[in-house]
């Protein structure tokens, strides 16, 4: 699930707006069954993508990114900002993914 999570998510974050993340983090969600595993590999092959693409930008920007970013939120190194990128993203992705597998799960809930 790791391996999808990063196959699913490098186009999305590359290509489309931010938020299209959620969305698509809800959508396999929804399609995975709910397993809490699978919650916590795909959230942490999600979070793998968006810090290494987020290096690959400040790159080609000589560091100046992640340089500005830093000092925004008072961090010691410009490094750090990636850090701050790869918990953002999990914990997006995880929500997001909870979030569709719970939906799944009420809509396919009978009631007693």
């Amino acid at each position: 699930m790791i391996f999808f999570g990063m196959a699913l998510m490098l186009p999305v974050v590359w290509f489309l707006p931010w938020w299209c993340f959620v969305l698509f983090s809800v959508l396999a969600g929804a399609l995975s069954g709910g397993v809490p595993r699978a919650t916590w590999s795909f959230a942490f092959g999600a979070a793998l993508i968006w810090p290494a693409l987020a290096f690959i930008k400040d790159g080609r920007s000589a560091g100046v990114i992640s340089q500005k970013l830093s000092a925004l939120l008072s961090l010691p190194s410009p490094g750090l900002i990636f850090v701050v990128v790869f918990i953002l993203a999990f914990v997006t992705a995880f929500l997001s993914f909870q979030t569709g597998a719970t939906l799944r799960s009420a809509r396919f809930h009978q009631p007693v």
